[in-house]
């Protein structure tokens, strides 16, 4: 229920379950993990730090689930806008696990915010690149904030695939808004009006 309603962005509700696994499973790393990411979404910051920490709290946990924990705090630090704690958290997580792009996912991060979208890009692609090589260390918010950074370069049908790719695992609101733009800025008024309508 929880990994569905986070699916679907009801992060509300998604926090709600995952809070509730981790009290009847004190140690699963999922369950505060999960609980921590919906709770950044809700912009409950504290509240999701504490859940990261009790995942690296928790003794023998999992060098993945180290290195998720280290990312959610480099995520919290990015919302805080305190770069170098995202920045030493990203190094942490990448120390955990060298197969999750952390370092450029953040770095990316860091210059999208300064709207320095030729930066942001660079960086992003080089966590798109890593993703790449394994599927299994997917980073969120990754291939929206490439194309949102493509789209802020003007590169629309660059930033179109990855729209595109994006919907096509989850139903992103951020990504049909982004898709929608594209639309709206190559002339395409028709199909704009057809994606606001879902």
């Amino acid at each position: 229920l929880a990994a569905a309603a986070r699916h679907v962005e009801r992060f509300e509700r998604a926090g709600e379950a995952f809070k509730r696994a981790a009290l009847l499973a004190p140690d699963n790393p999922e369950a505060h993990l999960g609980a921590g990411f919906a709770l950044l979404r809700l912009r409950k910051l504290d509240e999701s730090r504490m859940q990261a920490q009790q995942v690296l709290d928790t003794p023998r946990v999992t060098a993945i689930a180290q290195a998720t924990a280290h990312e959610l705090l480099a995520r919290v630090a990015l919302a805080r806008r305190d770069v170098e704690r995202a920045r030493s958290e990203a190094a942490l997580a990448e120390e955990a696990d060298a197969l999750r792009p952390v370092t450029a996912f953040v770095e990316g991060r860091i210059a999208f915010d300064r709207r320095r979208y030729t930066d942001a890009l660079a960086s992003f692609e080089e966590a798109l690149a890593a993703t790449e090589k394994t599927p299994d260390r997917q980073v969120a918010d990754l291939r929206v904030l490439a194309a949102e950074s493509l789209l802020a370069l003007d590169r629309y049908s660059e930033a179109e695939y990855l729209f595109e790719q994006e919907l096509e695992d989850t139903p992103s609101s951020r990504a049909r808004a982004g898709l929608t733009a594209v639309y709206r800025a190559t002339g395409r008024t028709d199909e704009a009006s057809i994606l606001t309508a879902h």
